[in-house]
């Protein structure tokens, strides 16, 4: 067996989103490493206690996956909770998926430092995108553009499933701190154009930000990743919402989906792969997707994928 330990990105997160991520890091570990017990789980979104400095050390490697993990200032409100004395305690890190946080300049020199020590030397690591892929090679050189493991099930077999023609009903996301003006908008006309919408809260703020907008007409989905999975999975739905993962949730079951973009997560994927994301200033670009379906494709960067999953049976 190989012990390793696990940087769990949806432990003590408010995000359901980081649950979709999280299954899909654990189907690629499986995958890659077929002997892979993961000895020790740790929240990224809590700062290291010693127990988990300590079983990082018996691991043979810990894996970091998903969600934007990284930034030019890793000491400063990062997503992954980090302070400057994991520089001398954590090691051996291998990063699956992971993104960098917002637009930023050039990594300040204690940021380099942390990704040069706590990064594994010997593993190749794998980001979610060409943006993240430059960021962090100004780092460290042995990085590679994976895109998020969410995707990677997704070949052409998968696609083959998703429908080519509008459903009866559609599924509707807001993002609560990304608000904009035509979010409005964009539940009026589908409320105009489908028989139900049904609104997944992927954040329980999602909630309130939907009733101060007076969003009434909507069929409320339990904030629960089986309650979404269940909808998906027994209605005729599309999904159009300004929510990545949730997004990414319908495509893996089977159903349509639009993502409405609200930051650089979703804009620097659809710029590598072609997933279907928008911007919630066209109006016009929204309604011809509702009512035009086409074909889904996507362009995943096979070989990178490969390589990060090889090498995992090259040091068996």
């Amino acid at each position: 067996m190989t012990d390793i330990s696990l940087l769990d990105t949806a432990r003590h997160s408010d995000n359901l989103g980081d649950q979709i991520i999280m299954d899909a890091v654990m189907d690629a570990v499986h995958e890659s490493i077929a002997d892979a017990n993961v000895a020790h789980s740790m929240a990224t979104h809590r700062y290291p206690s010693p127990r988990d400095y300590l079983a990082l050390r018996r691991s043979r490697f810990a894996v970091l996956g998903g969600t934007n993990a990284l930034k030019s200032h890793m000491f400063v409100r990062s997503n992954w909770k980090v302070t400057p004395v994991d520089i001398a305690l954590m090691r051996n890190v291998v990063l699956l998926g992971i993104g960098w946080q917002q637009y930023q300049g050039s990594p300040d020199r204690l940021t380099r430092w942390f990704f040069e020590s706590v990064l594994s030397r010997s593993h190749l690591h794998s980001v979610r995108d060409s943006h993240s892929l430059k960021m962090l090679g100004r780092c460290v050189p042995n990085v590679v553009n994976t895109s998020c493991p969410t995707l990677w099930a997704l070949d052409e077999a998968a696609l083959a499933r998703v429908p080519r023609r509008k459903a009866r009903k559609a599924v509707f996301a807001l993002t609560h701190y990304r608000p904009h003006a035509n979010d409005l908008p964009i539940y009026r006309h589908l409320v105009e154009h489908y028989e139900e919408v049904f609104f997944w809260p992927q954040q329980a703020e999602d909630v309130p930000y939907a009733a101060s907008l007076g969003m009434d007409r909507m069929t409320p989905i339990a904030p629960e990743l089986d309650a979404y999975n269940a909808v998906l999975d027994h209605e005729d739905v599309d999904f159009v919402g300004a929510r990545l993962h949730g997004g990414i949730r319908a495509l893996q079951r089977g159903r349509r989906a639009l993502i409405l973009s609200v930051d650089n997560r979703a804009q620097e994927i659809a710029r590598d792969t072609q997933l279907p994301v928008m911007s919630r200033e066209s109006l016009g670009d929204i309604a011809d997707w509702i009512d035009h379906p086409a074909p889904m494709r996507l362009n995943l960067p096979h070989d990178a994928i490969r390589a990060w999953k090889a090498q995992f049976r090259a040091a068996a």
